[in-house]
């Protein structure tokens, strides 16, 4: 008896760590993240990336980020930096002269944190993140991956802003690349879609059946509402929401999915305060009390 409870007792402990492997980088990645200019924010855009090829430096492999034109018939446009996993840890150079800087840490705890530098360590200081929350989350394919949750410092100029990663894929906002500082990045940009062997994987299940993620309509703008009008959009500090029926009720979710904000407001005005929402794009669902539902897409600065 006591020899069966232990074999029990060792496959149940193999089993949990066999689940919580950290998932490596996918070599046959598409990360396909949609832009949009800062200074000029009427000017947006699809970049796309993927993992194309190797290259050693320092005695280590890195595998080459290529930037190509996904959606304009898969044309190569050039290096968008190198990429490593070793444990569950990815690693990042801008380019074969730069520094190796840590990107994610796929084997953190709630409670952990990671400290994450900027490709131009001189004009910015390194970033400390916290995991608050870790969940499992249905991919579009059906598939489960986990999700961490880190909130960076309330010392940091970042404070009350989050970062959302998911094993294999990266994080939401910026896909394989840098924090939400962006310094390697010359624009705003929010994973779209993520593909391994052109099969979609990211967003949920919540994606749109049957849209193109070429199309920048059918993910993140999502059809029009014919009822419900937002603004100020980009927004920082409030959202007026006006519509042309009384809604009934009203939700905010971030790409993932992921329920951020719900209201009932049996109006057909209101104002949602934005402050506290990390820099990002939104999905606000608004249902009016006929039940039509309709969806907008909004940024928030």
């Amino acid at each position: 008896m006591k020899t069966l409870l232990t074999l029990l007792l060792f496959v149940i402990v193999n089993s949990t760590f066999a689940q919580s492997d950290p998932m490596p980088i996918p070599l046959n990645s598409v990360w396909l993240m949609e832009w949009r200019n800062p200074f000029m924010p009427w000017l947006v855009g699809t970049n796309a990336y993927r993992i194309n090829g190797t290259v050693t430096v320092n005695d280590t492999t890195y595998y080459q980020i290529e930037y190509f034109d996904y959606c304009e018939g898969k044309t190569s446009v050039g290096s968008s930096g190198l990429i490593r996993e070793e444990a569950g840890k990815w690693y990042y150079r801008y380019n074969t002269e730069g520094s190796e800087l840590s990107r994610y840490d796929f084997t953190l705890e709630v409670g952990e944190s990671i400290t994450l530098e900027s490709c131009f360590e001189a004009f910015e200081d390194p970033f400390l993140l916290t995991v608050i929350s870790i969940e499992e989350i249905t991919m579009y394919d059906g598939s489960t991956r986990r999700m961490w949750t880190l909130e960076y410092d309330e010392t940091s100029e970042m404070a009350q802003n989050i970062e959302v990663w998911i094993e294999g894929i990266g994080n939401v906002s910026t896909g394989p690349f840098q924090p939400l500082s962006m310094t390697c990045i010359d624009l705003d940009q929010w994973l779209r879609c993520f593909l391994e062997d052109d099969q979609k994987i990211f967003p949920t299940q919540d994606f749109l059946e049957g849209t193109d993620c070429c199309n920048i309509l059918s993910v993140t703008e999502l059809p029009q509402a014919s009822f419900i009008r937002l603004f100020p959009n980009p927004t920082s500090n409030e959202l007026i929401i006006e519509s042309d029926s009384q809604m009934a009720h009203i939700t905010i979710s971030d790409l993932s999915g992921r329920l951020i904000q719900s209201v009932n407001p049996m109006s057909n005005f209101i104002q949602l305060t934005t402050t506290p929402l990390p820099a990002g794009v939104y999905i606000l669902t608004a249902t009016s009390e006929n039940g039509v539902v309709e969806k907008q897409k909004f940024i928030k600065e």
